[in-house]
């Protein structure tokens, strides 16, 4: 044994404890790892990042060129300044440490210099990803047990725990590959501090020292940062006319609102004569995010609308990864403690628009059933006389210009406007419409792609050709159109739009339906026509010929066509038969005498006259049934004067 063989004997005793490693496993292997190429393939975690890398290099840039500074200096403004604003970057540091440094900046600094498109910027911020499991090559069952025997209230050391999980697995799965101690160890320190501290120290630490708290004042929210949003039905009514009826009602209509916590202004806002559901919020969001870009943290109620899933809640795939609109922009999302005045202070908002709103418009109608006013009754009964919706949202938009401008001197405005709080906003980081519109689609459910390839969502096929058939994949809908569906993999990387078709009369009257016939067909035949091309780049052509010719076949064999045979029957309905031969090597010997045979040429025969067959197919029926039906005797004609003349033939 060699020097170098002893101290890899040595190296591998020690770090496996003395427990037998075997380079066999018959658990899963480590998956290869594949470079992703484009930043919509991305999951959204890595995208999320990329997106705060490119945030972070702007505005290190920005603040150089205001405060006309170093860029060493510009980054540690920035952390001073806009340390909430990078909720990934300022943990994604080594050990949970912040990575908003100026090496960072200098290395992600290059990509945005560069210029080119935004998708290009992000692609190069994010192209040290690779798509796969990071894991070495040992099952995760081994690592579940590493962590179960770890993360328990006795706090054993990593040591401890190691060993007995190898001990634990090697016994449950011999043979099994068992990791080293350092890839062990790698894995236990990329659990989150509070998960740790959970587990190993109890509730109570946990809360003290990571969990959240609450702040009962708003001067340390900057105005820009924080959206709090909630609903209110009016306490004035619109006419409304019934589809059915024909007639007007009066209806009362339901604002949401999105509203600057710091400030109280009113960002967005919708009011609709039904209620408002989550596509009314998430529209309202969405108004926002393309006027004034993306909030760091939204203030929302719990309703179900509010806290809906794939929209501020995360809707979780069957591989367990975790879908959201406010993930993918990066926002924190924190509900308001229920039946809490104090902590929604949109709920003064609302009481501010009631007394100064509602209270201003004829049809008001009281905050509490008895202080319901006369006039109220009158237009119960002439509704038709009430504003209609477009008029109420022009006086809404009246009132909203007054009330920015109103100076308040309550300890949150102390004397100061809406208006002036939020025009001192930091400046924020705005995404394209069509990044924030592929942000805001709503997951709806894993779907498995069919024949097409489709989905089929409510009845309705939904067409796009990169899908995979028999694959499972996460369709998403857009917000503000109908018509299509986005289509994802379930870790959220992007496939593209699928889109329905229109059908086909199956008649096919007009030219036109009679072309989109040919269409289809066409696409059919172009597709058996890659799936062959596909099939021989990967056979080489030998899924032509059997496995017993394959190996008897010569070694400068060619493949030859010998014969095809046909049936309705069966799935191919067609068969053709090929052969491997030597094409120096001559034919057998009955193969050759029959190819020096001249073929014998069909004698032609005379044309015959389409009469003398009608009259020699007469006869033979009259001649069958002589004997039974009618004899020619009987009638006076017999067969031979049915025979045509000589001259007829």
């Amino acid at each position: 044994m060699s020097l170098f063989d002893m101290i890899c004997a040595a190296q591998t005793a020690d770090t496996t404890k003395g427990l037998p490693v075997s380079t066999k496993s018959n658990l899963p292997a480590y998956k290869q790892k594949i470079a992703v190429t484009s930043i919509d393939k991305l999951p959204t975690q890595e995208r999320a990042l990329a997106i705060e890398k490119l945030q972070f290099v702007k505005q290190v840039i920005r603040i150089k060129k205001l405060e006309r500074v170093s860029v060493k200096k510009a980054v540690v403004l920035l952390n001073m300044r806009h340390n909430d604003a990078y909720p990934i970057l300022r943990t994604y540091g080594k050990n949970k440490s912040n990575a908003l440094k100026y090496n960072n900046y200098r290395n992600w600094s290059p990509a945005v210099l560069r210029g080119g498109s935004e998708d290009e910027i992000l692609q190069n911020l994010a192209n040290g990803y690779f798509r796969g499991d990071r894991l070495p090559d040992t099952a995760p069952q081994f690592y579940e047990t590493l962590k179960g025997f770890w993360l328990t209230t006795n706090k054993p050391p990593m040591t401890v725990a190691y060993d007995y999980a190898c001990k634990y697995f090697n016994k449950k799965y011999p043979g099994a590959k068992i990791p080293s101690f350092n890839q062990a160890k790698y894995q236990l320190k990329k659990i989150k501090p509070d998960v740790v501290c959970y587990y190993r120290d109890g509730a109570t630490a946990c809360v003290n020292r990571h969990g959240p708290y609450i702040e009962r004042t708003w001067d340390a929210v900057a105005p820009g940062q924080c959206l709090i949003g909630d609903s209110r039905t009016l306490d004035t009514r619109i006419r409304w006319k019934d589809p059915k009826t024909g007639k007007y009602q009066a209806v009362r209509p339901t604002i949401c609102v999105l509203m600057d916590a710091r400030s109280w202004y009113y960002t967005s806002w919708c009011i609709c004569p039904e209620a408002i559901d989550h596509d009314i919020i998430a529209k309202c969001l969405y108004m926002h995010c393309c006027r004034y870009g993306i909030p760091q943290n939204v203030y929302f109620d719990n309703g179900k609308d509010y806290c809906k899933n794939g929209f501020s809640m995360p809707y979780t795939t069957s591989d367990g990864t975790e879908h959201s609109v406010f993930k993918e922009l990066g926002i924190k999302m924190t509900n308001s403690i229920p039946y809490n005045g104090r902590a929604k202070t949109v709920e003064s908002s609302f009481h501010y628009m009631m007394m100064h709103f509602d209270k201003i418009n004829a049809d008001y109608l009281g905050s509490k059933p008895e202080d319901r006013p006369m006039s109220a009754l009158y237009f119960d009964k002439h509704p038709e006389e009430l504003p209609d919706l477009d008029q109420l949202g022009q006086k809404f938009i009246s009132w909203c210009e007054d009330y920015h401008i109103t100076k308040k001197n309550g300890k949150i405005h102390k004397g100061q406007s809406p208006q002036e709080i939020w025009d001192m906003r930091p400046a924020q980081q705005q995404l394209s419409k069509e990044r924030i519109t592929k942000a805001f689609a709503i997951p709806l459910n894993e779907y498995k792609v069919g024949r097409g390839p489709s989905v089929n969502y409510k009845g309705t096929r939904y067409y796009n050709s990169d899908m995979i058939n028999g694959t499972k994949v996460l369709a998403k809908r857009d917000v503000m159109q109908d018509g299509f569906l986005y289509v994802c993999n379930l870790n959220g990387s992007f496939i593209g739009i699928a889109k329905p078709k229109d059908p086909i009369n199956a008649l096919a009257d007009t030219e036109e339906e009679r072309e989109r016939i040919k269409e289809g067909i066409k696409d059919q035949r172009d597709f058996l026509k890659n799936i062959k091309t596909v099939g021989k780049s990967l056979t080489g052509g030998l899924h032509l010929v059997s496995i017993s010719d394959a190996l008897d076949a010569p070694e400068n064999a060619k493949m030859v066509t010998v014969g095809k045979v046909g049936s309705v029957k069966g799935l191919a309905h067609r068969y053709t038969r090929h052969e491997l031969i030597d094409p120096n090597v001559p034919k057998k010997l009955d193969n050759i005498s029959a190819s020096l045979t001249p073929p014998v040429e069909p004698v032609k025969e005379d044309r015959v006259s389409k009469k003398m067959l009608g009259l020699v197919n007469r006869t033979r029926h009259i001649l069958a049934k002589e004997e039974t039906i009618c004899p020619a005797t009987e009638i006076g004609v017999s067969y031979k004067d049915l025979l045509p003349e000589e001259d007829e033939y």
